[in-house]
């Protein structure tokens, strides 16, 4: 049986119940990936931005929504807590600035985590900010994330 891909893009949300590797590119954005260890099943997003500003529609962009959305479709799709766990990535610096206007990463960072624990997902694993952008590869059926590193002197490895 072949493993089906699907690369995500900015503000998607994505749930897969067959075997599926979700791959996304991930700079100052950040993915999460929720995981049932019991149903061999997964999801990802990937967001730009954290907050719904107050005019905005809901959007897959914002991590706000992204987030409470993922973890809402893997609840419909049959999924309980005492059966998730999270990994988190992305969220890099990636231009030199001493505005905290133009750091959204770090923004993207704390409010991830902040949601997928308010939602009391455990997360087992997390490699956020930096300078690097991050390819990451999501298994929705193991679990696994290969993490690659947009620079050639960085060490690659699983997650």
């Amino acid at each position: 049986m072949t493993t089906k891909s699907v690369y995500l893009q900015p503000g998607e949300i994505l749930i897969c119940q067959a075997e599926t590797v979700l791959t996304t590119i991930l700079g100052s954005c950040v993915a999460v990936c929720i995981y049932d260890h019991e149903r061999k099943t997964g999801g990802m997003n990937h967001f730009m931005f954290p907050l719904i500003d107050g005019g905005s529609t809901k959007s897959g962009n914002n991590g706000e929504y992204a987030v409470s959305e993922l973890i809402r479709q893997i609840h419909n799709s049959g999924s309980i807590n005492n059966n998730l766990e999270a990994k988190l990535f992305g969220g890099a610096k990636l231009h030199e600035t001493s505005s905290e206007i133009f750091n959204a990463g770090t923004k993207n960072c704390s409010l991830a985590r902040m949601l997928v624990e308010e939602f009391r997902i455990p997360i087992i694993s997390a490699d956020l900010g930096g300078i690097l952008g991050r390819k990451i590869q999501f298994n929705t059926y193991t679990g696994e994330v290969l993490v690659n590193y947009l620079d050639t002197n960085q060490e690659n490895g699983k997650q």
